[in-house]
């Protein structure tokens, strides 16, 4: 298992965001490994990814109002954007780390968002 769910539900819920074009599958091969596969963000999924962020940032807002100031997240190592988005919350630290996956803490700013009056 990875991030908690099962290699067949990833592999259906991966399935799916590439029919509907929000991933692209990518074939890659590491010096003397079989070829494997990747996923990239397509146009389509990066125009998603300001909502998502708001979204992030709600669920933050509702966090702080609810008296809570740090959470874990569990996500793929590579994933940038998400990254991106976490730091926005306030400073992370990576907790562990296996299998393609990290988990990082992350102490949500006092306020909405940083530099907020």
């Amino acid at each position: 298992m990875r991030a908690g769910i099962s290699e067949p539900v990833a592999a259906a819920r991966l399935r799916e965001l590439v029919d509907d074009g929000l991933l692209a599958r990518e074939d890659y091969r590491d010096p003397g490994q079989r070829t494997r596969q990747h996923y990239r963000l397509t146009d389509k999924g990066a125009d998603r990814v300001p909502a998502r962020a708001a979204l992030l940032h709600r669920l933050a807002d509702r966090a702080r109002d609810e008296g809570v100031t740090q959470f874990t997240a569990l996500m793929l190592s590579d994933n940038r954007p998400m990254r991106r988005l976490l730091a926005d919350l306030g400073p992370t630290r990576l907790l562990s780390s296996a299998a393609g996956a990290v988990e990082l803490a992350v102490d949500l700013h006092p306020d909405a968002r940083p530099g907020t009056p």
